[in-house]
């Protein structure tokens, strides 16, 4: 990790995807600590507006960047420390999976964002309640005042190979056997 912890959120940026509470939460978090802070937000969608007007009331533009849609987000993902994953309900969390593949640590809804429990709180990542933004804000408080701590979190790899495309692909061929 750099001494200037990376987030990254990736999404369509709609309501249900939890973005307005991960830039809520930023702004509890005290300005001085904040400096230490960098979140990139990719993805487009209805709420994308909102979400900037949001940023720029809150005067977050510092530390909150949008960087639109990308197709290769999966080569991307070592740039960053973590993932934040605010959803409030999902039906596979893709971007979970993805970041937990590309040893991303995963900040993310407990049940929602986490639906298929591959986020172990305090093991590869962190879980808080939906809408649960002094909760969020007290994770990124923790680990922008400790990150030392933050480096022992890690990976549950016989999770991730559960989901890895070669073991998908034998799935698809026993099924067509």
């Amino acid at each position: 990790m750099t001494n200037t912890p990376k987030f990254i959120i990736a999404c369509h940026l709609r309501k249900e995807k939890g973005v307005q509470d991960v830039i809520n939460a930023l702004a509890l978090v005290d300005k001085n600590l904040l400096r230490k802070f960098k979140l990139d937000v990719y993805g487009e969608g209805p709420y994308e507006h909102y979400l900037k007007l949001l940023v720029a009331d809150l005067n977050l533009e510092e530390y909150v960047k949008f960087r639109g849609s990308r197709n290769d987000l999966h080569l991307l993902y070592h740039n960053y420390d973590y993932l934040i994953h605010a959803s409030h309900g999902e039906t596979f969390c893709f971007t979970v999976v993805e970041s937990l593949v590309s040893n991303l640590r995963v900040i993310t809804t407990k049940g929602a964002g986490n639906i298929l429990g591959l986020v172990k709180d305090g093991e590869n990542g962190y879980t808080f309640n939906i809408m649960g933004i002094n909760e969020l804000s007290n994770i990124i408080v923790d680990i922008l005042k400790n990150e030392e701590s933050m480096n022992e979190l890690k990976t549950n790899q016989e999770m991730i190979d559960k989901f890895s495309t070669e073991r998908m692909v034998d799935g698809y061929l026993n099924l067509l056997s």
